[in-house]
């Protein structure tokens, strides 16, 4: 398979989850946010929707109807219980094996997840050279977000691809930490832009939407931040957290 010269954006999804695994637990209520997230991104890039619950995506015409967007079903896994680190990596190894038309970059978004700036994002993921990740990494934290990030197809499977295998959440090891760990010595920048992120967090069920003053202050942060180092934030700007889809 040879990558496509494009940035696509990656969502990555799961409509059926145990009520003990998220707080938004409800398929109905999901399946809307991710909608509203598609009908959001779709237009800006081509979108791959990887849904990683069994969920019948071709059956549902709101989703087949969706122009731009490509639906990916990825079957249910065993070993839930360790996390949705796990989940999301998993199913997005599946899809790195298995796609038949990849493209040439990926940025990948946590599905619900909705940035307010994504059109500079993308932009950013454009300009960025092939062999060069973009990670907002926490160096006093030793972990990498990975709710949003944009890797080249080779580099995704070159540095990424796997990580899920030691994902066990109850255990401590958290896809945050591996990637993080993953990426030691990887040519890695940091977003020049701040995620203005919303939409609903997978952990509290609750709307995310910073105050445009403390965004203001976390954008400066970062410019300051990337002035003296432009691969490793030192202090917290986000609060975009690890894989919740």
């Amino acid at each position: 398979m040879t990558p496509s010269a494009e940035t696509a954006i990656v969502l990555t999804a799961a409509i059926h989850v145990s009520r003990s695994a998220d707080a938004v637990a409800q398929a109905a209520i999901r399946r809307q946010q991710y909608l509203t997230a598609l009908r959001f991104y779709a237009g800006l890039a081509p979108v791959y929707f990887l849904e990683n619950s069994g969920y019948d995506l071709l059956g549902d015409a709101d989703f087949t109807s969706l122009a731009g967007v490509r639906l990916r079903q990825i079957p249910a896994q065993e070993n839930e219980g360790r996390g949705k680190g796990y989940r999301e990596f998993h199913s997005l190894d599946i899809w790195h094996e298995t796609e038949e038309d990849p493209p040439a970059r990926i940025l990948k978004i946590t599905g619900r997840y909705i940035f307010a700036n994504i059109k500079d994002l993308l932009e950013e993921c454009r300009q960025t050279p092939d062999d060069v990740l973009v990670f907002d990494r926490y160096k006093n934290d030793d972990i990498a977000i990975t709710s949003l990030f944009s890797a080249s197809w080779m580099d995704y499977g070159k540095y990424i691809s796997g990580l899920y295998r030691e994902v066990d959440d109850p255990q401590g090891l958290w896809i945050e930490h591996l990637a993080y760990r993953a990426l030691a010595g990887a040519p890695c920048r940091l977003f020049r832009h701040e995620p203005d992120v919303g939409g609903v967090s997978g952990s509290s069920g609750r709307e995310m939407r910073t105050s445009r003053f403390k965004f203001f202050l976390k954008q400066v942060t970062r410019t300051v931040n990337r002035l003296f180092d432009g691969k490793f934030l030192y202090l917290r700007g986000t609060a975009l957290g690890g894989a919740k889809n």
